[in-house]
Formats: C-alpha cells, sequence, structure tokens
C-alpha cells in the first residue's frame, strides 16, 4: 500500500484509503486518520465520501477506545 501511495503521489483516493487502514491496522492510527482525512477531502461523489467517512469515523472511534 505505501509503495502505491508513493507511486499516485497520494493523489489516487482509493490508495489512500488502503494505505489509511494498512497503518491503521499496525498501530499508526494518528497517520492513518489524517490520510483517511485527504481521502474524504479528495473523494468524487456522495456514495464514495459516505464510505469514507465511515472509516474515519471508525478510525477515531477505535483510536479514543484504545486511548482509555
Amino acid at each position: 500500500a505505501k509503495i502505491a501511495y508513493e507511486a499516485t503521489g497520494g493523489t489516487n483516493v482509493s490508495i489512500l484509503d488502503t494505505y489509511a487502514n494498512a497503518l491503521f491496522e499496525t498501530g499508526q492510527r494518528e497517520q492513518a486518520i489524517k490520510l483517511e482525512e485527504a481521502a474524504v477531502k479528495a473523494s468524487r461523489n456522495d456514495r464514495e465520501r459516505i464510505e469514507l467517512e465511515a472509516n474515519l469515523n471508525r478510525f477515531k472511534r477505535l483510536a479514543k477506545e484504545n486511548a482509555k
């Protein structure tokens, strides 16, 4: 995911989302949230944005739960 992210310069929404998920799963939660926020901002349609916002909200909720 990192190689694809770097190859596209962080401009592909699907790759941003995939890389954010990979970062989150490996414990890099703050960076994952930042990338998912960028993916939401770059989304091109409502369906895509809704899906990305759901992922972002999940990241934030789990990060908050794990911070306790």
